[in-house]
Parts: structure tokens; C-alpha cells; sequence
């Protein structure tokens, strides 16, 4: 168990990843990953990838999303962190799901306020769920 997430080598990619798009300063940015990323550590190395997009100047989202409420054949959640530049984009919305889901994964207590998914709106209509 490391006490320092960053002196684990699988997560160092994340800081690599960071450097590039410091030197190459896209207009977007959009990073996928396992839901680890926001439960290990107290949540560091999520908060660690959204602080250096800010500091960067790009505007910021973090969410975690099920695939399977995207009609996709598989049951996990995904975190995706995406950005724009704040002098060239305005960072649009997740999309939200389009197919109905009976939830199996447990939503990391950290970022439980960055759930993908529409608000308390009754015309919103998902797609029916499909049996893998």
C-alpha cells in the first residue's frame, strides 16, 4: 500500500498526461478511467487531475458514468474527466443516458455530487434497458 499515490508507477501516467497537455494545450481534453481513481487515496488523484486542469486554465469536469446507461453490454462505472480551454471553448454538458438501468456498482461517497444523469425532470425518457 503506498502512502504517496503518485510513488505508484501506474499512477504516474496520470501526471505524464497532465505534462502533455501542458505542452501541447489542446482545445479539449477528455481522460477516462476506472472509478479507483476517485476512491483511492480520499479522492487525491481525482482532485489532483481537476486542480491541474484549473491551474492550466481549463474549465473542468469530472463525472462518473455507467456505460450500460449508454447502451453499452457492460455493468461497470467509468470516471471521465474532460475540459476546454477557457480561451478558446465553452465546455459543453455530459451527455446524458439514454437507456434505463438497474444500478449494480457502488458510487465512490467522494464524488457522489458529480453522478451523469438527468434531474428531477418527468418528461426525460430513457430508452428501454437490453438483457446481455
Amino acid at each position: 500500500m503506498y502512502t504517496d499515490p503518485l510513488k505508484d508507477p501506474k499512477n504516474h501516467q496520470l501526471v505524464v498526461y497532465m505534462d502533455i497537455i501542458d505542452i501541447l494545450k489542446p482545445k479539449f481534453v477528455l481522460m477516462e478511467n476506472v472509478c479507483d481513481l476517485v476512491k483511492f487515496a480520499d479522492a487525491f488523484l481525482g482532485y489532483l487531475d481537476v486542480g491541474y486542469l484549473v491551474y492550466m486554465n481549463y474549465q473542468t469536469r469530472m463525472g462518473i458514468m455507467a456505460a450500460r446507461s449508454y447502451g453499452v453490454p457492460q455493468c461497470r462505472l467509468r470516471v471521465f474527466l474532460w475540459g476546454a480551454n477557457m480561451m478558446m471553448q465553452n465546455l459543453p454538458q455530459f451527455p446524458l443516458p439514454t437507456h434505463e438501468v438497474v444500478g449494480r456498482g457502488v458510487v465512490p461517497v467522494e464524488f457522489k455530487d458529480c453522478i451523469v444523469g438527468p434531474d428531477n425532470d418527468n418528461s426525460y425518457k430513457l430508452g428501454k434497458s437490453t438483457s446481455w
